[in-house]
């Protein structure tokens, strides 16, 4: 049985890497096309509490650490933990945030907080999520994804798959 979950997981995996591939087709420059910066700051999407937030009512002061995740998603249960302990370290620190993005279904991520925790502020909405992660260049359509971005939304930093406190700790350094 065990085994037949993770067939089914890896093949939903893959189709929304696909998906994603195929719906945002990138071309060879590093603009992709798509929603320009003020539609994406506006989606709507849900916050763990129920109510309705938007990216343009986070207020960054210097940089914005953005994580792409979702329940259906191994290694993106395994690096909520040290993404908690990066809030924790930096929760007094006006000039570095950290937001997740759940590219699922409010009632999912509900349920799956009860079992690990999200200490952060976490967006959830699944078609808003995949509209930011590509806007914000995730070109291999991968989750995790994570990104440090400026008060304008510019990706300094990316991470491919699974992240761990010593590496989001590098960036800042």
């Amino acid at each position: 049985m065990k085994k037949l979950k993770l067939i089914i997981f890896a093949i939903i995996f893959f189709g929304i890497g696909i998906y994603t591939n195929i719906y945002f087709k990138t071309s060879n420059s590093n603009v992709i096309d798509g929603p320009s910066l003020d539609a994406i700051l506006t989606l709507p999407f849900h916050s763990s509490d129920g109510s309705s937030l938007s990216l343009s009512q986070i207020d960054i002061q210097d940089k914005l650490v953005i994580n792409f995740w979702a329940t259906w998603c191994e290694p993106c249960k395994k690096e909520l933990p040290q993404l908690n302990k990066f809030h924790q370290q930096f929760i007094n620190d006006d000039k570095i945030q950290i937001i997740g993005i759940a590219i699922d279904e409010p009632d999912a991520v509900k349920i799956f907080n009860k079992e690990i925790p999200v200490d952060f502020v976490n967006l959830i909405d699944e078609q808003n999520g995949f509209l930011v992660t590509r806007y914000l260049k995730n070109e291999k359509g991968v989750l995790p994804y994570t990104v440090i971005v400026n008060k304008q939304y510019e990706v300094i930093e990316q991470f491919y798959g699974e992240i761990t406190l010593e590496m989001l700790l590098k960036a800042f350094k």
